[in-house]
């Protein structure tokens, strides 16, 4: 998953755990709630802005990161399968988690 995705996703965990609506959200930030809803359903957002959101939610970049890399669900467990796979190939090893 794009880090961008895992940055929005994380972004609407933190606005339903405030109980915060998108016209909430356009609200503080002083604009439509059009345009929040644009914002986040195309997923692109400048820096500024999402710094302003975060500074909305009154947390940092970093809680945000972090929020974000939670949307991954760890592989801690992996089925015969997948192990004999690994053992086959161990070049997959290499591949990104998504």
């Amino acid at each position: 998953m794009a880090i961008s995705i895992e940055l929005i996703d994380g972004l609407k965990r933190f606005l339903r755990a405030q109980d915060l609506t998108y016209r909430d959200l356009a609200v503080r930030l002083k604009l439509s709630e059009a345009a929040v809803k644009r914002m986040f359903s195309r997923r692109a957002m400048s820096l500024q802005r999402l710094e302003q959101i975060c500074d909305v939610l009154d947390i940092g970049l970093v809680e945000l990161s972090a929020e974000a890399g939670r949307g991954c669900a760890p592989m801690d467990m992996l089925s015969e399968e997948q192990e004999q796979a690994l053992v086959d190939d161990p070049a997959l090893l290499l591949a990104p988690c998504s």
